[in-house]
């Protein structure tokens, strides 16, 4: 068995994490997700130390991330060769 952790941090809010959510299947949008799902973002502590960090500086989410958090995280991943 293989283990690949991860640390981090993870922008919360209201229990759901932001992510990546695919709504066609290709294209790539960004929304919030169970803090367990895969396609949650893990963001270096340098590069992350309040939520707006994630964001382009363009971004229409910057009100929505207003009211987030920077969570301290860390993500084990067990890999077994059946």
């Amino acid at each position: 068995m293989y283990t690949r952790t991860e640390t981090g941090v993870m922008v919360i809010k209201d229990g759901a994490a932001w992510g990546i959510v695919y709504k066609d299947g290709q294209v790539a949008q960004y929304g919030w997700l169970h803090p367990s799902d895969k396609n949650v973002e893990i963001y270096k502590r340098s590069s992350c130390r309040v939520p707006t960090d994630v964001l382009l500086h363009n971004s229409p989410c910057k009100e929505e991330m207003s009211c987030a958090v920077v969570v301290p995280v860390k993500r084990t991943i067990n890999i077994e060769c059946i």
